[in-house]
């Protein structure tokens, strides 16, 4: 009698667990025989859209942000900031330069790399479900394209970030084209 209760109560826990785990992220399918689980095969959409330059406008409030931002690299501590991406506007994100070879080897360039955490000064803040985006000044890349090909590529045989072209304003100024991909935090999909 207990073998019986065991193997029934066996068979509801694993049989539990095996609805929960059936929905894949939206980036996963099987192959058309179903023997192969893959990724890719997905377009982006919103703003990591690749076939479509993205506005992305950074606000300052402070008017030594630059000071402030050169100050806290070392710390990663963010700087707050108004975003406004293709239109839409977020109050209270943070701002912070992010590489290394990237930041160290721009020389006189002021195009630096930056790591804006929709979440850092409110609790929850997201863009189309992205916390944190990254704004690669594509160093040492004058074609400018082989991060999104990579991206890309990657894309259809694992999970990995998305990326798409942005155009950066920084107080209404145009800093130039740079590569927009998503940051991770603890959620990878």
């Amino acid at each position: 009698m207990k073998i019986k209760i065991f193997t029934i109560s066996t068979l509801l826990f694993f049989g539990h667990l095996k609805m929960v785990a059936q929905n894949l992220p939206y980036f996963m399918n099987f192959n058309d025989d179903h023997t192969r689980l893959k990724t890719g095969g997905v377009a982006s959409k919103n703003v990591f859209e690749d076939n479509y330059v993205h506005k992305f406008e950074l606000t300052f409030s402070q008017s030594d942000y630059w000071n402030q931002l050169t100050n806290n690299y070392q710390s990663k501590k963010d700087i707050v900031a108004k975003l406004t991406i293709d239109g839409v506007s977020y109050d209270s994100v943070g701002v912070r330069f992010k590489g290394q070879t990237s930041y160290s080897k721009a020389g006189s360039s002021q195009k630096k790399s930056f790591n804006i955490s929709m979440d850092a000064f409110r609790p929850n803040q997201d863009h189309q479900g992205y916390e944190t985006f990254n704004l690669n000044n594509c160093f040492e890349d004058p074609s400018m394209i082989r991060e999104i090909t990579y991206l890309s590529f990657i894309r259809e045989h694992i999970p990995a970030a998305r990326g798409a072209f942005a155009a950066l304003y920084i107080n209404g100024v145009y800093w130039g084209i740079v590569c927009s991909s998503s940051g991770f935090k603890w959620r990878f999909y």
